[in-house]
């Protein structure tokens, strides 16, 4: 060591200690364990202006920490019942008054997949429409993924309205 310069740091500072993370058990920043998500899809309500006579175009962004990445169940792994094995195809939708069967969904909706964030947009055709028997200012989002016992990779493991935020809303109003 030169003149002047103290020794600082650990010296074993560089040395493999051999400890392993585990992502949702606290050791990198989750909370809990990962659980699976209890039912084969979810609908969410999202309120838009109230003076729409045409929907063009909306655009979700499907947010990177609370988004919908769903996965299917690997077992367990280490302190963790669960964890996270193949990526799985998510259906998404929109509709009127939140009434549309898996079916519908799958036939209708894009499939949700690849790594967050990303953008979904839906065109006209896609969108209910203030013409529509039925509308009240909402759009109902339906996910379905078909399986219950999946798992959504997000920090909160739930999928609610914070899932995705609209981006981009174009659409006509009456003056």
């Amino acid at each position: 060591m030169g003149e002047g310069r103290l020794a600082v740091g650990r010296p074993d500072a560089m040395v493999d200690a051999g400890y392993q993370f585990f992502r949702f058990c606290g050791g990198s920043g989750g909370g809990g364990c990962l659980a699976p998500l209890g039912a084969t899809g979810v609908v969410l309500s999202y309120r838009l202006q109230k003076f729409i006579v045409f929907n063009r175009r909306i655009v979700f962004e499907n947010k990177e920490f609370f988004g919908v990445d769903v996965y299917t169940d690997a077992g367990p792994d280490g302190f963790c019942s669960y964890s996270l094995g193949s990526r799985v195809n998510t259906y998404m939708a929109l509709s009127i008054d939140g009434n549309l069967t898996d079916a519908e969904v799958q036939a209708r909706g894009v499939i949700l997949t690849g790594a967050l964030p990303y953008d979904v947009e839906f065109d006209a055709k896609d969108i209910p429409q203030p013409y529509e028997n039925g509308w009240a200012d909402h759009i109902f989002v339906h996910l379905y993924w078909g399986n219950a016992g999946y798992l959504n990779n997000n920090t909160t493991g739930v999928i609610d309205n914070s899932a995705f935020r609209i981006k981009k809303h174009d659409y006509d109003v009456r003056l």
